[in-house]
This record gives structure tokens, C-alpha cells and sequence, in this order.
């Protein structure tokens, strides 16, 4: 009894450790997710498949330059589909121990988990003439290149695409960037991609091989076929990367900045110090200073990106609205809210703390995601500065901010938002870098301003 009450006492301890509590401030300390936590992914029941096929195929996709990414399925939120449909002029379908069985069947294949594929071994492989179109959200046909690694799972098919390396780039350029950016700027995204999915563990999906999927969570992958620009670019950069004191970087991007990006401590403690601010206005003073950032981020000051909608952006949230955004995204009750502040910025401005105080209990938090999801709703609307609106978001644009407090009979009534940029700041701007490719700025440039020391090489 002695010993399992002290089990008990200690797992208690344990949890009540996971959020830091210091009078009665609840402090959410930071972590690693940034934009790519807008989807959850459902990976319960996930099976161990080691099969002498499977290895072999990833000694393969380490030769042949291919990378292997998991297809999610309802908008990004399962990784599990009921079936898998595919098109193309002829599939070759391979199963059975080591893939030794092949069945070749014209125009479409439609297999469930019960299909007789299955039978010998829990992975089968699918292999087009040419390309081959999949039923993506179990709704629309979408065009791939490769071939595709089928798992049989207790909760559904995982769908797994194993794609050279270059069409992978291209068609993250198309769906990130898009294809009619400037010719430079889709170059500095290509490296960007390719970077960033060669430094990836994926450990999520290493049961598949993979490098990640095709969500925000990792890059936005296919969601858009590519075109000839997108594929020229991926070509023309074939193999370049950028490393760090010889390391390949995470090569963080995002949307819009508000005239400057943040360093790499929104990441956490882990030094990237190729991760650094850069301001991309004319203003010189300390914009850290909480006077000092209130006065530019109501104004439009000097920069490349001044005429992107998103540059500046206002919103109003009711007490109301932020009380019930805290239960939402972490069960707690602060009851009444009747004040809230920012305490500390971080490089280039951003929110690095800010308190919100409730009559049961107030909350510190201190990072970019959790506070851009807290401060938002569904129902309130984004003011842009090209006099568009947003509605429907599931985060505030950016957690580059300054707040005013509103009061209505003595009593806070809510809070409005000033605020500038759309993503979590870090790394390289999309929107700046195709401004400055209008401008004549190669690609090496582009990511020269944004990644401090970097090499600019290429693995060929």
C-alpha cells in the first residue's frame, strides 16, 4: 500500500508540473510548432511494419533521390482513408512478401482494407504509366507523380507517395508560393523546400519512411499541380540547399512580415543562429520597446512589402470571445476578464509574453502560436489594410500585435488588435522575397536577407 501510494503522490507531482504555476500565474511554456499545428493528425493505431521490401525501398529512395510523404486525408485531419482510388492508363500493383506479385489492371483500381492484397503482407505498392490521379479527401481526384505505398491499418490505408525529388520541390512551389510569382522568388522557395524536407526526421512517420506529410505541419505539398514555372524553378536549382557551418538548416518560411522577421528563439532555447532578425523597413529605433512598436504598427512605414493586404491588419475580440478561446484551446476557466498587457517582445517586435488576468485566475503565456490562437474567433473579423476583410480563422494572423483595451461601463469590454504580417515571422517572407525579385534581386540575394551565414550550395 506504502509503495503504491507513493506512485500515486509522484504521478500527481508529474502532472501538475507540466504547466509551471508561480502565484498563481499559469505559465505555457514554448514548443516547436509554430504555423504547422493548424491541423491535428490522428495517428492512433499506427502498426510497426519492417518488412525486407520496406528497407530495401528506403536504401532505394536514398539513391534514387526520391522522398517519401504521407497523403492526409478530410482537409489534414486523418491520416486514414477507407479506401484507396486511383486512375492512369495502366497500374501495376505489387504485393505479397517482398512485392513478388504483380497484377496489372487498365484505367482504375478501387482497393479497401479487405481487399485479397492484403492478404500476405500489410503493404502493398502502386505503380502508374505516367502519372496517376488519387481520390485526395475522399472527394477530388488530384494528379501525382511516383508511385504510392499503400499500409492496412486497423483505423484505415495510410497512403504514402514516393516522389523524385525535384517534382516533390515543384509542386510544394506551386501550393506554397504559388506559380505566378516572380521567377527569382519561386527559385528561393525551391531551396527553401527542398532545405527544409531534407533536414525533416518526419519522425512522426518514420514507420513509413517518410519525410512528413502534406500539410502545414511539414510544407503544403500537391495541394496545387505545379506548372511550367514551378517545375522550371525546381529544375533550375536542382540539388541546392543551404547549410550552416556545413548542416543543412531548418529553413523556416512564412506568408507576410510587418517590416521585420523574428530570430529563432520562437523555436525555443535551441540556438539556430542562421535564424536571424532582419528589418526590411527605414525605421532605426529600438522597436522592442512597447511605445515605440505601438507607434509603427499603427503606421505603414517604408518597406517592400507596405502594399501586401496583410502588411497591417486591425481586429476587435470581446472579453467574452478571448474567455472562451482559453477554454477552448486550454481547459481553463479564467473567469471575468479585466485586464490583459504584453509584458516582453522579442526580436523584431513580437510577442514574447503577455499576461491575461480573469477573477478565478490569470494565465502567462508565451508563445506565438498558443497566444495567435487564443486571440482569435471564429466570429470576429480581420481588417486588412487594402480595406478587405477576413473572417472565419482559426489564429490571428501574426503574433506581431499591440493592443488597446476597450471599456464599457467601467468594465473591460474587449480589446483591439493592431497588428501587421500573417505567419509566425521566421526565416524568409514570402511576400518580401517576390518584391524583391520584382526589383531585380537574384535568389541567393533573396535568402541571404533572411538566413544569416548560410552556404548557398548544391549537392550535385
Amino acid at each position: 500500500m506504502k509503495l503504491k501510494l507513493a506512485v500515486c503522490i509522484f504521478v500527481a507531482v508529474f502532472l501538475s508540473a507540466v504547466i509551471f504555476k508561480v502565484n498563481q500565474v499559469e505559465y505555457i511554456p514554448e514548443y516547436d510548432s509554430g504555423e504547422k499545428s493548424l491541423q491535428a493528425v490522428n495517428s492512433e493505431n499506427i502498426t510497426e511494419i519492417k518488412t525486407e521490401a520496406e528497407t530495401t525501398t528506403n536504401e532505394e529512395s536514398k539513391k534514387d533521390n526520391t522522398v517519401r510523404i504521407v497523403i492526409l486525408n478530410n482537409n489534414y485531419i486523418t491520416m486514414h482513408y477507407s479506401k484507396f482510388v486511383a486512375k492512369a492508363s495502366v497500374l501495376n500493383i505489387y504485393f505479397g512478401e517482398n512485392f513478388k506479385n504483380k497484377k496489372s489492371i487498365k484505367k482504375q483500381i478501387d482497393i479497401g482494407t479487405g481487399s485479397k492484397y492484403f492478404k500476405q503482407s500489410n503493404v502493398i505498392k502502386v505503380e502508374p504509366k505516367g502519372e496517376m490521379s488519387i481520390l485526395k479527401d475522399e472527394t477530388n481526384m488530384q494528379s501525382y507523380k511516383g508511385i504510392f505505398y499503400i499500409y492496412k491499418e486497423s483505423s484505415g490505408l495510410v497512403l504514402v507517395n514516393q516522389v523524385g525529388m525535384e517534382d516533390y520541390v515543384a509542386a510544394v512551389i506551386s501550393s506554397e508560393i504559388g506559380e505566378e510569382s516572380p521567377k527569382e522568388a519561386l527559385k528561393a522557395q525551391a531551396v527553401c523546400a527542398r532545405t527544409y524536407i531534407m533536414k525533416s526526421q518526419g519522425k512522426k512517420y518514420k514507420k513509413y519512411n517518410a519525410k512528413g506529410d502534406d500539410s502545414v505541419s511539414y510544407q503544403v505539398y500537391n495541394k496545387n499541380v505545379p506548372g511550367e514555372n514551378s517545375i522550371k524553378a525546381a529544375n533550375e536549382t536542382k540539388g541546392t540547399v543551404m547549410k550552416y557551418k556545413g548542416k543543412l538548416i531548418n529553413a523556416y518560411y512564412f506568408s507576410t512580415s510587418w517590416g521585420y522577421t523574428t530570430d529563432y528563439r520562437i523555436w525555443g532555447i535551441k540556438k539556430q543562429k542562421y535564424l536571424k532578425e532582419t528589418n526590411l523597413t527605414t525605421i532605426t529605433e529600438n522597436i522592442s520597446d512597447e511605445k515605440i512598436f505601438d507607434k509603427y504598427i499603427k503606421e505603414k512605414p517604408k518597406s517592400v512589402e507596405k502594399k501586401s493586404p496583410f502588411y497591417r491588419w486591425t481586429t476587435y475580440l470581446t472579453t467574452k470571445q478571448i474567455e472562451n478561446s482559453i477554454y477552448k484551446n486550454m481547459a481553463v476557466n479564467v473567469g471575468t476578464i479585466n485586464r490583459m498587457e504584453i509584458n516582453k517582445r522579442g526580436a523584431g517586435g513580437i510577442v514574447a509574453q503577455m499576461t491575461i488576468y480573469g477573477d478565478k485566475r490569470q494565465i502567462s503565456i508565451v508563445n506565438q502560436n498558443q497566444i495567435r490562437k487564443i486571440l482569435s474567433s471564429y466570429y470576429s473579423t480581420i481588417k486588412l489594410s487594402d480595406k478587405t476583410k477576413r473572417t472565419k480563422l482559426s489564429m490571428l494572423p501574426s503574433a506581431f500585435i499591440s493592443i488597446k483595451s476597450v471599456y464599457k461601463n467601467n468594465k473591460l469590454d474587449g480589446i483591439k488588435i493592431y497588428g501587421g504580417g500573417f505567419g509566425h515571422g521566421s526565416g524568409m517572407s514570402q511576400s518580401a522575397a517576390c518584391q524583391m525579385a520584382k526589383k531585380g534581386k537574384g535568389y541567393k540575394e533573396i535568402l541571404a536577407t533572411f538566413y544569416n551565414d548560410v552556404e548557398i550550395t548544391s549537392l550535385q
